[in-house]
Parts: C-alpha cells; structure tokens; sequence
C-alpha cells in the first residue's frame, strides 16, 4: 500500500534484529547496494515472476514501482531478483501487506486491519499519506488536512441528526472521522476519491469507529459523479487537490459546465461541482490555497462564493511541509439574501467584516486579512477618479 516506509511501525522485529522501519532503510542502505550488485541472485525477473515470488497482483507490483517502493532496471520492466527477494524478507513478511492484494471490494473495510498489522485510525491514515512519493502529490494536488484544522472548519455543525455530509476527495478520511464525531450517522457519510488505498483506510477507519462497513465509501471521480446525480447534500466540507494535473480541454469543458469562467484551477472546479450538490440553505466548507483569494484567475469563483452567504474566512497558516503557499478556509451558507456579517480570523485575530465589503474590492478579492475599517478605506479610494493600465481616467 503506497510506499512502504512510512506504514511500518517501530516496533522489534526479532527475526531481522532490527526495527520494521529500519527494514525499509535497509533496503536502500549502502550494504543493501552491495549485496544488490554482487548477490549470487543477479539475475532480473518480470513483474509477473516479481507478483508470484511476493503473493501478489501483477497490478499491486506495479503500483509499488510507481510509488517508488520497488526499482526497475534501467527504463525497462525488469526487477532484480535480489532486491524482489530482500523486499519480501525485510518488508512483506513483517508488515503483511500483501495479504489484502484480491480481497473483494464487498470485504475490503473488514481485511485492512489484517492486512496492516497493528495500525489503525490515525496512525494508519498518517502512515499512509507520510508514504506517498513528493511526485504523486504534487502531480495530483494531494495535501492531506490536519486534523486540528479539519476540526475547526467542523466547528460550527451542530445537530446533524438525520442530515446528510457529502466528502468530495476524502483522502484517508480526517473530514469523515470528524464528522462521526459530530454526531454525523455513517450511514449518512459519502465520500469520494481517486485512490483506491486511500478510500480503503477510510472505510476501515469508519469501521472501527462505529462498526458499520460503508458502501457509501467509494473510488470515484467526483467531478464526473457531480455530472450525473440528482442528490444533494446538507452538509459538504473538503481540501479539493490544489493544482492537479489535468489536460486543459478537459479542464475548460468542466469550467464551462460549473460556471466558473477562467478559474479552471481543480480547486476551483471541485468547489463549484459541491455548490451544484448543496441542498438550499446547506452548508459546504472548503480548504483552499491562498491564491483562491486574491488572484485574478479565481475572481469567477469568488463570484459564484458571493452569490450565496459566506460565515467563515480563516487562515490556517503554512500547515503543508514543503508547500510555500498559505492555507485557508472558506464556509458558505448555500443562502441567497441580505449582506451579512463574515466571521474573519487570521493571524490569530477575530473580527466581522460585512460580506458587501468583499463585493465591492476590484476582481471580488476576499482580503480577510483587511479590518473592515481597513476595507472601507480601500473602497473609498477606488471610487476616486484614478489611473490603471488599462483605462484612461475614470
């Protein structure tokens, strides 16, 4: 399941004399390498020979090289032998992974905490998104969300009982977890995702926590699941992929479909599909770059945000290792109507700005960091007469 370095837990290992988790530093330690090059075992094998000799699915083998568990030789599909059989000793055998390769989808919740040994919940979910390679989650937006923040994006639900809660990208399920603990019943969580090892730790995860096996859980596209169902949701709260790679037709045909212009960003495309499924007078939640807020591209979806009540800014810092951008928090209330007070938090500091102060900044620039006294004044000056570079005086 991903890459392995980040599931092994630190515990002895008796047979190999040494942690789990030093069992996947060995397999790349400089005397791995030596006996990489000089074991009587040079030889190279096929992925299929590589999935009979570790018990499992050709197609697991291969998600394995992707994630940067297992290497090719060269630019082929070769492995070699030696490295497939130190795999299987030092990590295979130990940790179990394997085990749950065929299980049936019907099965998969209830074979996971076998499959992964003694982790479980957070620790599972935390192993698993610590394993996955920068490359992944940089070419598919993936940047998995704090549990203190996905709590207090929560914070204001109360009394879900019998409501509905919608996961568009669920990960391995901190938004859902969170939920249940709400009051949310399993039975009334859906939650999406592309990655079917993710969507898996989820199910297990709700499993855990109530005993109830989802079949609500499930590895989908959502954008294209948007596209073709009638239900909708009372409650909707995510962090959609930021930046992911998709091709830019597909983008601008999704654009057009939401009505979100040029902000074809997934961030955006993910934000305006959940408005789409937002029962009225629902409420979705959406962890966002903080390029969402004040670039030019986004000012489509800022619009469409402004078209409904916003009751929420926050600004949760730079909570992603290796990501530069800041991270913020948008709530909105799917209620058309009068010009209402937005709670603003950011650096720490809590204040009210009224929702047409952000209707009123050039591009509907959501500058939550601004006071409302701040924003009356930046107002003020722009209905001055003045220059820009593109007009002449107004």
């Amino acid at each position: 399941m991903g890459r392995v370095k980040g599931i092994l837990q630190e515990k002895e290992n008796p047979s190999a004399g040494h942690t789990e988790s030093e069992g996947q530093d060995f397999l790349h330690s400089p005397l791995c390498a030596q006996q990489y090059l000089f074991s009587e075992h040079s030889k190279d094998i096929s992925i299929s020979e590589a999935a009979t000799i570790l018990g499992t699915s050709q197609a697991t083998v291969r998600n394995w090289i992707k994630t940067g568990v297992l290497d090719t030789l060269g630019q082929g599909n070769r492995l070699e032998l030696s490295r497939v059989e130190n795999f299987k000793k030092q990590v295979c055998g130990t940790s179990r992974l394997v085990s749950r390769a065929n299980k049936s989808e019907k099965r998969e919740s209830e074979a996971i905490a076998s499959a992964l040994g003694d982790l479980h919940g957070i620790a599972l979910a935390t192993a698993y998104e610590e394993s996955l390679a920068e490359a992944y989650r940089n070419k598919e937006g993936v940047y998995y969300t704090p549990e203190e923040i996905v709590a207090d994006m929560l914070r204001s639900v109360a009394n879900p009982s019998g409501k509905t809660l919608l996961e568009p990208c669920c990960g391995c399920g901190n938004f859902v977890i969170e939920a249940i603990r709400k009051g949310f019943a399993p039975e009334n969580i859906f939650a999406f995702d592309i990655d079917p090892q993710a969507v898996e730790i989820t199910r297990q995860r709700v499993f855990e926590a109530t005993g109830y096996v989802s079949e609500n859980i499930v590895c989908a596209d959502f954008l294209q699941y948007a596209l073709a169902t009638e239900r909708r949701f009372d409650y909707i709260f995510t962090n959609p992929p930021w930046g992911k790679k998709l091709a830019k037709k597909k983008k601008d045909q999704l654009a057009a479909i939401y009505n979100v212009g040029n902000s074809t960003d997934t961030c955006s495309l993910f934000f305006a599909a959940s408005l789409r499924l937002l029962q009225p007078g629902g409420i979705i939640g959406f962890l966002l770059p903080e390029s969402f807020f004040n670039i030019g591209t986004f000012e489509s979806a800022r619009r469409l945000a402004l078209s409904y009540r916003i009751e929420r800014l926050v600004d949760y810092g730079k909570p992603f290792k290796r990501l530069l951008t800041k991270a913020h928090a948008i709530v909105v209330s799917k209620t058309e109507g009068a010009d209402t007070d937005v709670e603003c938090v950011y650096n720490g500091k809590s204040f009210v700005r009224k929702q047409s102060s952000f209707s009123n900044m050039p591009k509907q620039i959501l500058n939550f960091w601004a006071t409302q006294e701040e924003a009356d004044i930046v107002t003020h000056l722009y209905l001055q007469p003045h220059y820009t570079l593109a007009t002449d005086v107004r």
